[in-house]
């Protein structure tokens, strides 16, 4: 089916001779080493290949399996936001804008409940402490500079920890 796929080619599921629209086509189709095993290699002379190859090579079969799982996780995460390109921002980032979005809904609300609502928004600081703590940065010093590039209306919603040059972008 890949390569179906990557030559635009037709699978036929029974023994007859395929039409012109079902044979595909390839620019090159070559034999070559790669290592000491010999492959056969397609290739597509277009932009758009609809497929790649990514051959990897290691020591041990532990670190193969290493490798192979995170190609695959970053197969997989492409594949999943090509799809559904909603996404957060991170790096604690969706946090504090939602902190301080209900710090300012609670401000408005009369009563208990607006304590409820504060501590509830208190509860989404603890992501951006965590990370400034696990990296060795001071939590609150972090906490107020991200609360600070939220200020900012258009930008400052995205704005979260950058913990290689301690600050918020």
């Amino acid at each position: 089916r890949r390569l179906c796929k990557s030559v635009n080619a037709t699978a036929l599921p029974n023994m007859v001779p395929p039409t012109a629209e079902e044979t595909g086509h390839c620019s090159m189709v070559q034999l070559e080493e790669v290592g000491d095993t010999t492959v056969v290699s397609f290739r597509q002379e277009r932009d758009e290949s609809a497929m790649s190859t990514i051959i990897i090579r290691g020591s041990t079969d532990n670190i193969m399996d290493d490798i192979e799982r995170a190609i695959d996780d970053g197969v997989n995460s492409v594949k999943v936001l090509s799809r559904d390109q909603r996404c957060l921002p991170g790096a604690a980032a969706t946090e504090i804008e939602l902190a301080k979005q209900l710090m300012t809904f609670g401000e408005q609300i009369p009563g208990m409940e607006q304590y409820a609502i504060r501590k509830f928004a208190e509860a989404f600081e603890v992501f951006p402490k965590i990370l400034a703590e696990n990296t060795g940065l001071k939590a609150n010093e972090v906490l107020a500079k991200m609360y600070n590039a939220h200020q900012d209306k258009v930008s400052g919603m995205n704005a979260g920890i950058n913990l290689e040059a301690d600050n918020c972008e």
